[in-house]
């Protein structure tokens, strides 16, 4: 029994991943953000992420050449923005997306912890 709660709980936070970065590509196409933004965001939808997991995902999308990352001169804030080559990767995702989507139940979601 307290293995299939470690195997669930494991596979909430990997799909609570998931969607933070889809959600953090999806937010940098039309706009460069900052982090803290990024995660004032997520905290609205319900999705609070700790600032190391955001600087890593945000390290990692820059490594992958996903996002571009420059110093804001005014405010000294890292802003990004979603390059072409990160967005044809959440675009290749849109179809497992709209098919998970059909498969989800309508109505709210509670969030639960394993």
């Amino acid at each position: 029994m307290k293995r299939n709660r470690k195997r669930k709980s494991s596979q909430t936070a990997e799909a609570h991943a998931v969607l933070v970065y889809l959600f953090v590509l999806h937010a940098a196409i039309k706009a460069q953000v900052a982090a803290s933004q990024l995660a004032e965001m997520l905290a609205l939808r319900g999705m609070s992420v700790s600032s190391p997991f955001l600087s890593t995902t945000l390290d990692d999308f820059k490594h992958r050449g996903w996002l571009t990352a420059h110093l804001e001169s005014d405010t000294g804030l890292q802003m990004f923005q979603t390059t072409q080559a990160g967005e044809s990767a959440l675009w290749e995702l849109k179809p497992a997306l709209v098919a998970l989507h059909r498969e989800m139940p309508s109505g709210p979601i509670s969030a639960r912890r394993g």
